[in-house]
């Protein structure tokens, strides 16, 4: 084996509750309401089409300005939420376990802003030879574009 790929939202970190809450504060700003079940049923799309289906879905109004803008707010908050990100257990003694004697990566859906600061905060900045985010991919998954582009 040459290489490792993981995934972070919900295989070497617990984010669920920070990713539903920082959306669920943003969406209302704008006059947008959804429950945390659509949320979920959608993480891993990326930021900004889930906000494009929940805008659509609300039929409140959208434009690139908006959703530029209700990315940038939501990333902000999920990085001010960092202590309350949760690693799932064992997660960093495999990292830290597999550091110098393969090739690790990390293909997210999670913006680049956002999944740099949270390893930094976690120590696990270094663990990583390769890094793709959503803000480097044109299709979210299900699509394998992230971890191709990874690999």
């Amino acid at each position: 084996m040459d290489a490792v790929l993981f995934d972070w939202d919900g295989t070497l970190a617990d984010t669920l509750p920070i990713v539903v809450k920082s959306f669920q504060t943003v969406l209302p700003r704008v006059g947008c309401y959804v429950s945390d079940d659509f949320i979920l049923k959608r993480i891993g799309i990326g930021d900004r089409r889930l906000f494009v289906e929940a805008l659509r879905n609300a039929k409140v109004a959208l434009d690139d300005a908006l959703l530029s803008g209700l990315v940038r707010e939501k990333n902000k908050l999920q990085i001010d939420m960092i202590a309350e990100t949760a690693l799932l257990p064992g997660a960093a003694d495999l990292l830290n376990s597999l550091r110098g004697r393969i090739k690790v990566g990390l293909a997210t859906m999670s913006n680049k802003e956002g999944i740099c600061a949270l390893l930094e905060a976690k120590g696990l900045d270094d663990c990583f030879e390769a890094i793709v985010s959503a803000d480097e991919v044109n299709y979210p998954k299900p699509d394998p574009e992230v971890f191709l582009k990874c690999a």
